[in-house]
């Protein structure tokens, strides 16, 4: 049986990342609620400079994790993130991805704490 639980609603989003914002702690409610997948910043379609949309942004979401999870693989599957990425599960480190665009699965279930609610970020670097 393939169970599939589906993350896209309810991602918080800022322009700017910070270490604090992987733990479980921190404060996102002056945070942008977005849907993934997302664009970072909307710009016009016939001039931009492309300077105004490379930055270190950061997305972060608060999910619960049942303890029917218990002994399986939970793969967090992205099907793409512009450039370079860094994945936290409950504050660590746990994957990096240097290929913008480009799906990418990890099995995150040694860093989730079952009947609780963890915390995923991801690191965004899209600058030059």
């Amino acid at each position: 049986m393939n169970d599939r639980m589906y993350l896209n609603d309810g991602w918080k989003f800022a322009e700017e990342f910070d270490l604090s914002m992987t733990k479980k702690d921190y404060d996102d409610s002056k945070l942008d609620e977005v849907r993934i997948p997302h664009t970072t910043k909307e710009l016009p379609y016939h001039y931009f400079d492309e300077k105004e949309y490379q930055m270190l942004c950061g997305y972060r979401k608060i999910f619960h994790a049942d303890k029917e999870l218990k002994n399986k693989t939970v793969l967090l599957t992205f099907e793409g993130i512009a450039h370079d990425s860094e994945l936290y599960v409950n504050g660590k480190a746990v994957y990096a991805h240097h290929c913008g665009y480009t799906a990418f699965a990890v099995d995150i279930a040694p860093y989730i704490k079952l009947g609780e609610d963890n915390v995923i970020a991801v690191k965004v670097d899209s600058r030059e």
